[in-house]
């Protein structure tokens, strides 16, 4: 619980934190047997050639440098899912905003 509480509030700092209206839209759904988590923004978003490095600890986008932080977000809220057998996807435009999105296994 703690862990996932972690992750949640990682996503939801972050979207508002790298948003000028510092305001994030979160959804839970529930989809083809997932719990469907997700965070949306709009912000300054990712440049698309950097989304593949976005998950490694202590990358930071090229865009992102004048906004604090260390680069651990992302990577420590991408173990964390896969540690409860989740997987976390990304959306992102640069200067339009990022969509992240949780998807967690319905068991039995």
């Amino acid at each position: 619980e703690s862990l996932l509480r972690t992750a949640v509030m990682n996503l939801a700092d972050n979207a508002c934190k790298y948003s000028d209206n510092k305001e994030v839209e979160i959804s839970l759904s529930v989809e083809k047997g997932f719990v469907k988590l997700v965070f949306s923004d709009k912000g300054i978003g990712i440049p698309e050639d950097e989304l593949n490095k976005i998950k490694e600890p202590f990358f930071r986008g090229s865009n992102a440098k004048s906004v604090p932080g260390h680069g651990i977000g992302l990577a420590l809220v991408n173990q964390i899912i896969l540690s409860h057998n989740g997987r976390m996807e990304i959306k992102t435009k640069a200067d339009s905003g990022t969509e992240i999105t949780l998807f967690f296994p319905i068991t039995a």
